[in-house]
Parts: C-alpha cells; structure tokens; sequence
C-alpha cells in the first residue's frame, strides 16, 4: 500500500529503518511494542512495550533445540532475529506485524512470534522470532522511492 498524498500532521513520524547489521545487533537492547496479552491475560487495550536483547543464531538454536528436545539440526535463517528477556517477555497475538525498535527509535525488525510451540500458554523458556528489517532493506527502499 502506498500513500497518494504526504500525511502533514506533527504527531506522524515516519519509522527510520536500522543500517545495523546481524552481528551488530547481537547483545543490543531492543523495544518491543504490541497490543497482546499482558500478564493478567486479558489484551491490552493501549500499545504495550518492553525491553528484549538480541541473540545471537547460535544462541536461539541451542535454546530452541533445549526446548523441543529434537536432535534434528535446524538453522536460523538471515530474515530472522531472535530476542530475549529475563524476566521473560513473550510475543503474543496482537503483537505480530508490530515493530521491534533499538534504544534510539530505528526499526530492526517485525515481530513475528515466538518458538518452539509448546504445549504451555506461556514457556519462559521460548525465543521471540522478527523478521529482519536489515535482510529486507533493499526491497523496502525500492519500494518507498518508486
């Protein structure tokens, strides 16, 4: 979708899109900001946020695999990011599609989800999964600019 006419209201900003690359991202705190369930379970009814850090593939695999016990070898592809929290902070409906900013407002990513399934509502032990706004940059800015 885009827009016939530029929006003038100083309120709107548009989102600058993050230059960093995977590897800068690793270990970097970042916002997450959805409309999903909180910690009462009930769906919130303003934008939420919190604080994740970024992990590295390594990392999310070793967790992912901890979780699922499978001893099938899995990757992490480049389109995605994983993140964590301590005290957890899950990605929940509502929350898919929204954006997964760094500490000064650039958007790394789009929140996907979190993985593996597992048979719990919530599993502190779960990885939050975003697609990478950084694998998609080129497509995104000749898109904008057409």
């Amino acid at each position: 979708m885009k827009l016939l006419e530029t929006i003038a209201d100083p309120e709107i900003e548009p989102a600058n899109l993050s230059t960093m690359t995977n590897r800068d991202l690793i270990g970097i705190d970042v916002v997450v900001a959805g409309w999903g369930r909180t910690n009462t379970q009930r769906l919130a009814i303003i934008m939420e946020t919190a604080m994740l850090k970024i992990i590295s593939k390594s990392e999310c695999l070793k967790k992912v695999k901890k979780i699922s016990q499978t001893k099938t070898d899995m990757i992490v592809p480049p389109t995605v990011l994983c993140s964590i929290a301590k005290p957890y902070t899950l990605l929940d409906n509502g929350e898919s599609g929204g954006p997964l900013l760094d500490t000064n407002n650039h958007v790394v990513g789009v929140n996907e989800g979190t993985t593996p399934q597992t048979d719990k509502p919530f599993d502190p032990n779960e990885v939050n999964i975003h697609a990478n706004i950084n694998y998609y940059r080129h497509f995104i800015m000749d898109t904008i600019s057409n």
